[in-house]
């Protein structure tokens, strides 16, 4: 993997997505994504008579309408006639962050033009840095037959830090289980 640097996803200018710092992102985790149920009646009512409610775009959460209010999110059902309101428990959330970067065939690596990113260094940084594959873009890969396109996601920040320290860097795997960063 060379010439690697940040990505910065279309997809991330979505309401579903929340920049944090700079080229990364906190999403709410879909797979564990749990709704709490705003308690207090006052609160609720509140939030219930805000202006602004938005349908989410992402298909997820199409069955949902939020609203940011006082650095929160809360939601409600599209059609839900009982008027509950949600807001989502910050421990399903999910940090994101995308890089592009150019395979090398010398390495074991993909041809540059194959729509598929390489298992080698990819599955090496994943495990060194505690990450996961969010993404592999496969518009992204498929039409540019220069660089590939992956997004890394974890449930804490810092790796998602570590993974952004990779842009600018060269990172390749000489022989088995030697992974070098330069």
């Amino acid at each position: 993997m060379k010439n690697i640097r940040l990505y910065n996803a279309p997809k991330y200018s979505s309401p579903e997505y929340e920049e944090v710092e700079r080229g990364i992102y906190k999403k709410a985790d879909p797979s564990g994504l749990e709704l709490d149920p705003v308690t207090d009646p006052d609160e609720a009512e509140k939030i219930r008579l805000l202006l602004g409610w938005q349908q989410w775009k992402d298909s997820e959460f199409e069955k949902y309408l939020y609203i940011e209010h006082d650095g929160r999110k809360y939601y409600k059902r599209i059609g839900d006639k009982s008027g509950c309101i949600y807001r989502w428990d910050e421990e399903d959330v999910q940090y994101v962050t995308s890089l592009v970067f150019e395979q090398e065939p010398e390495f074991g690596e993909n041809a540059p033009d194959s729509p598929d990113v390489s298992q080698y260094p990819l599955e090496d940084i994943l495990d060194d840095f505690f990450c996961l594959c969010g993404d592999f873009y496969d518009k992204e890969n498929e039409e540019d037959k220069q660089n590939s396109y992956v997004e890394f996601v974890c449930d804490d920040i810092e790796p998602i830090r570590d993974i952004l320290s990779l842009a600018g860097k060269h990172v390749y795997m000489p022989s088995a289980n030697e992974l070098i960063i330069e």
